[in-house]
């Protein structure tokens, strides 16, 4: 049996922390290190508790996130914010070379035989790189580096920075993607020369329910509320539907807010036409079954999307799911047969596609299917079985 070190740094709860959950509960390995930043939300790790083979570890580094997410609290006042961006600048590359020798030092003192860490995005969270990198120096043996978001462009201010960036990651690093598209995406629009390998998200399958479309259509839409996922979109539907079709819809949205005037704009979007009792705001839940079985469709409008957990979630107990078209989405949902997908920010087709899940018949072939497709290719067991072959455990 093999130790392993687990590496994340996280600050917004969301379906990578389900995947690491369930990796560090079911990989074979007889210890884990599960090395995690000091502001990590742990709302979703926690909802199993780990067991005693898994010891945590929270290093308490100043991160360039937290220099980042300092500065844009402080947005409104440009002359502060152009200073507070300036020093995220110069304190970033210190603060990766003080992480570098710091992780370097602390992974000599740990005997373990192989590092995985788990990153939200490309490149993201940089301490995940420079974790690996370390490691990859300790033990002599490259680091899995996973991540779950599409990568990010070369960006103009740290073109140099980034270019070195995947140098040292093809370097060091065996890549997993969680979706094929992203995995493309990486080589399109970064310096990668490795292909990543592909493992997608899996979740344990669950007995199928399916619901008939009724009198009161209930949609569900989960993720924090910003402009990426895109609640806007769902809300314009929302006024299509209302206005033009004869079922009550009902909308519950689960996820925190994390931008406030994109609150007041969804707001005043409900004011203006007069949706408010159409439409619930519920928060960060912990647990999602009560939310799914008391909805018959999830919606997802993300506009940046690799490989949603919540679809998953859905298809497992047969919801039928409507999505836009981004990231690796179309490899979960095959549009027409399982779920039905629509291109970003066209509420038009959304409306029109849901307004298909109306009619019964639709509903119940869209849900076989969903639930089919599943167990097919989406489980837990799959996911977990190409952890341990890539870890060799």
């Amino acid at each position: 049996m093999s130790t392993i070190i687990f590496f994340m740094e996280n600050y917004v709860a969301g379906g990578l922390d389900k995947v690491c959950r369930d990796i560090l509960l079911n990989v074979k390995a007889e210890k884990i290190y599960l090395i995690v930043n000091k502001k990590i939300d742990e709302r979703i790790l926690n909802t199993q508790r780990l067991p005693s083979r898994i010891h945590i570890f929270k290093y308490r580094l100043l991160t360039p996130a937290d220099l980042s997410n300092f500065a844009t609290q402080h947005k409104k006042k440009k002359i502060i914010y152009l200073l507070l961006k300036l020093v995220d600048y110069l304190l970033r590359y210190p603060l990766l070379l003080i992480s570098f020798v710091y992780f370097f030092f602390y992974f000599r003192k740990l005997k373990y035989d192989c590092f995985m860490t788990h990153n939200g995005g490309y490149p993201a969270a940089l301490f995940c790189g420079t974790a690996s990198f370390a490691s990859a120096l300790v033990i002599k043996r490259k680091s899995i580096f996973v991540f779950h978001s599409m990568p990010r462009k070369y960006s103009k201010a740290y073109i140099g920075f980034d270019y070195i960036w995947d140098r040292l990651v093809d370097r060091y690093c065996i890549i997993v993607s969680v979706s094929k598209k992203s995995a493309i995406e990486l080589l399109r629009i970064r310096k990668i020369f490795q292909f990543p390998k592909v493992i997608h998200n899996g979740i344990d399958p669950n007995e199928k329910k399916i619901n008939t479309a009724s009198k009161e259509i209930n949609i569900l839409h989960i993720g924090y509320v910003s402009d990426s996922k895109n609640q806007l979109m769902l809300l314009k539907t929302l006024n299509i539907l209302v206005n033009n079709f004869s079922r009550r819809v009902k909308i519950t949205f689960v996820g925190d807010f994390t931008d406030d005037n994109y609150k007041k704009t969804l707001d005043d979007f409900l004011i203006n036409n007069h949706l408010e009792d159409y439409v619930s705001f519920e928060g960060f839940k912990e647990n999602m079954e009560l939310y799914y079985s008391n909805n018959d469709i999830l919606v997802c409008t993300s506009k940046i999307e690799s490989f949603p957990m919540v679809i998953l979630e859905a298809m497992r107990i047969g919801m039928p799911v409507v999505s836009t078209n981004v990231g690796g989405i179309a490899e979960q949902i095959e549009d027409g047969c399982d779920g039905f997908l629509v291109n970003s920010d066209d509420y038009t087709s959304l409306a029109d596609k849901i307004q298909l899940l109306f009619d019964a018949n639709v509903f119940e072939n869209i849900s076989k299917n969903a639930y089919k497709s599943f167990n097919n290719k989406f489980t837990k067991n799959r996911m977990i079985e190409s952890y341990n072959e890539i870890l060799n455990l």
